[in-house]
């Protein structure tokens, strides 16, 4: 998209993106969507671990196959992402088949995770009949590095001075 191009031009350490995966038996679109995404900064790079050959490279990721360890040295910061995530399945009844793509949201957030580090908090308020966020807001706050907590508005004095976003 053109905002994860935006993001990605504004990198100024070197990230690499370890895939943990048989490079021949990757699904075609994540091993195109990954070389693609790579190729938009000479700041990306991509290095295709096989945990069948190697398989103490789990291990050392902290992670298990079918993933990506993005890591950026100069913050010392480091995330994963789950293949299933990126290519999200519906089962049916007859079949398994990918409903959704979210390979940009993905390694956008995790990109933009592990250059900064910047964390947002936000507070949603209850105690009056407030109806909870729904799993579709919660995920789009959590790629934007938001973290959410309740703020009880019976029991609460002020809002918290942590608070980015009062919702």
């Amino acid at each position: 998209s053109s905002k994860s191009e935006k993001i990605i031009k504004k990198v100024d350490d070197d990230v690499t993106f370890y895939v943990l995966a048989e490079k021949d038996s990757t699904d075609k679109r994540i091993k195109t969507f990954i070389n693609k995404y790579a190729s938009l900064s000479s700041k990306l790079h991509v290095k295709w671990i096989d945990p069948v050959l190697h398989p103490s490279a789990l291990t050392k990721y902290g992670t298990e196959e079918n993933n990506i360890v993005i890591s950026c040295k100069k913050t010392n910061r480091t995330t994963t992402v789950s293949f299933d995530d990126i290519l999200v399945s519906s089962d049916s009844y007859y079949s398994t088949s990918a409903s959704s793509f979210d390979g940009d949201g993905q390694l956008t957030s995790a990109l933009n995770y592990v250059t900064s580090d910047k964390e947002y908090k936000a507070y949603y308020t209850s105690g009056h009949g407030e109806s909870s966020l729904s799993s579709e807001v919660t995920s789009l706050l959590t790629k934007s590095r938001i973290s959410t907590s309740d703020l009880l508005l019976m029991t609460a004095t002020s809002i918290p001075d942590d608070c980015d976003l009062l919702i």
